[in-house]
């Protein structure tokens, strides 16, 4: 999945990882915005919320 969405990602050891983002969905499954990168996780939940019920 990474890959296909063109994530953000980094190796560590074996493992391929996804570093921190905040993926908001609209109601069809379409990303409708990426927060990155994410520094303050409480700020970032709070500004996701907030872009996900604008305009509902």
């Amino acid at each position: 999945m990474p890959a296909c969405l063109c994530l953000p990602t980094f190796r560590t050891g074996q493992q391929l990882r996804v570093k921190r983002l905040v993926l908001v969905l609209g109601p069809d499954r379409t990303v409708r915005h990426a927060l990155f990168p994410i520094a303050d996780i409480p700020g970032a939940v709070t500004q996701a919320l907030a872009l996900a019920t604008a305009g509902h």
